[in-house]
């Protein structure tokens, strides 16, 4: 505290057998001190913020129908929330090589029967139906 009161030459604090306390110079200072350390935690939260962040390239191979109907709705959102990623995506109703087309991420509709790569339901679509489904 003496330093401090040698740097700025002004007394911060008022020393007497009853204790410290602050004095106007000191009040004024912690004010401003409180706000240079909320600055500092801000600009440290907002680095750790930045590294935290998602970034990169994502390469995707999923059937046209699913591309057009139901990624480019999640993939724009996925986006608004990511900006640091953009995602590369073919659609096709082909079969691909994942591995030699270097994809991250392949989605298709149907099974899959491949022991090298780690495959997930998404979800289930019922291809059967009734007719009397269909005539009302």
């Amino acid at each position: 505290m003496k330093r401090l009161e040698v740097i700025l030459d002004t007394r911060l604090v008022q020393r007497s057998a009853r204790g410290l306390s602050l004095t106007y110079s000191g009040q004024t200072f912690l004010v401003f001190a409180r706000r240079l350390l909320q600055v500092r935690d801000g600009a440290v939260e907002a680095a750790k913020a930045e590294q935290q962040a998602l970034s990169g390239n994502i390469r995707v191979a999923a059937p046209i129908a699913i591309g057009q109907n139901l990624l480019a709705t999640l993939v724009s959102r996925f986006i608004k929330c990511h900006p640091g990623v953009t995602i590369e995506w073919n659609l096709t109703d082909d079969a691909v090589d994942v591995t030699s087309a270097g994809y991250d991420l392949w989605i298709r509709a149907g099974e899959v029967r491949r022991d090298d790569l780690i495959v997930r339901e998404i979800f289930h679509v019922r291809r059967s139906f009734h007719l009397s489904q269909i005539i009302q």
